[in-house]
């Protein structure tokens, strides 16, 4: 058997293949594959926003229903579109490109189109991802999967290549159905392939997510809904939170960054333009943490009832959520079974029998977009 430490050595060695165990004949082969260090070039992380959001890596935005996230994501998408500069790099170019949308809440008419009007940019260069055709059915349009349909993404990327950015809002609604959401390995599986398309291409990709509601003292890394993965694959994550002084002001804080030491918050508000929320930065930095400010937002006392009716909302905000895993996730946050209900009654949400059981969902109008 060779040995994989000479990669290390000084002759080159770009990879090494460790010869395989002997095997049956119908037995897949498998070997390890190592390379030199030596053999990796060094480079330097480029942006798309600096130290905020990456290029060629997956970064997350979260934040309550309501929080100013999608407005947010608007703003970045129309800065791109528009060549405008960041609110705190006013001074520095910000090069114009293409942007990619998925979006899974909000109306492309009436919220996404004023939004960016709204916001100066140029919708030509924003395209929205609706689906995929397929061949053989050309008139069904089935959602798209990022576990399942990169390939088409990453043809998209190849021949567009003027693309700077995707946003996908929200990320985890881009999950196929065989996806678990709340297996950490399940997740950094369908995200790991999203971050070698984002490398690949040398694009970002900023996908949104909601938070699951705390009872208090909860780091901020671990609220977002569904599993860890969804926080600790991507490179960057900011939470954007409602500071408890000023209802109107929203604070952008660094949740986690992997690429650039710890850059300083932001905050903005949401001003009426022409009936559409436009954000308007503010001056100064925020040098709160992202669990500071959490905590910060948290009412000082409230109802274990009422705790329990928000989460709620929360847990179904993205769709119908199966029974048993409600059960599971309020005994987690210490809600009790009979809390749940009352917060059921409460929001008059739906039970609806499914091949594998009860899923409770959200009626129409209590749905809240973010």
């Amino acid at each position: 058997m060779a040995d994989p430490l000479k990669a290390f050595g000084d002759v080159p060695a770009p990879a090494v293949k460790l010869k395989p165990a002997p095997a049956a004949d119908d037995a897949p082969v498998s070997s390890v594959v190592m390379t030199s260090l030596s053999d990796i070039e060094s480079r330097e992380v480029e942006y798309l926003w600096r130290n905020r959001f990456p290029l060629g890596m997956v970064s997350v935005i979260c934040g309550d229903p309501s929080a100013g996230k999608s407005t947010w994501t608007t703003d970045i998408a129309a800065r791109i579109s528009a060549g405008t500069p960041w609110p705190d790099m006013r001074e520095a170019p910000n090069p114009a490109g293409d942007v990619i949308l998925l979006v899974g809440e909000d109306g492309l008419g009436d919220t996404v189109r004023r939004r960016v009007d709204a916001a100066g940019g140029v919708p030509s260069r924003i395209a929205i991802l609706e689906g995929i055709r397929h061949a053989e059915n050309p008139e069904v349009l089935d959602p798209f999967a990022i576990d399942r349909d990169l390939r088409h993404l990453d043809a998209i990327l190849e021949d567009r290549q003027s693309v700077r950015v995707i946003m996908i809002d929200p990320l985890d609604c881009f999950l196929g159905p065989d996806i678990d959401t709340h297996r950490k390995s399940e997740v950094q599986r369908s995200l790991s392939g999203l971050a070698k398309l984002a490398e690949r291409h040398g694009v970002a990709v900023i996908g949104v997510l909601h938070l699951r509601k705390s009872s208090g003292g909860d780091k901020a890394l671990y609220r977002t809904l569904g599993s860890l993965g969804f926080v600790s694959a991507p490179r960057a994550v900011w939470a954007v939170t409602r500071d408890r002084e000023d209802r109107s002001k929203r604070l952008v804080t660094c949740v986690k960054c992997n690429v650039a030491p710890d850059p300083t918050g932001l905050s903005f508000k949401i001003v009426d333009v022409g009936g559409v929320g436009v954000i308007h930065w503010g001056d100064d930095p925020v040098t709160m943490s992202a669990d500071e400010a959490m905590d910060a937002e948290r009412p000082k006392s409230r109802s274990a009832r009422g705790n329990a009716v928000e989460w709620l909302v929360e847990m179904l905000a993205i769709g119908p959520v199966s029974s048993d895993r409600l059960r599971d996730e309020a005994a987690i946050e210490d809600y009790s079974w009979s809390t749940l209900k009352r917060a059921k009654a409460d929001l008059c949400v739906r039970a609806k029998k499914h091949a594998d059981g009860w899923y409770w969902e959200l009626p129409k109008e209590t749905t809240s977009h973010g």
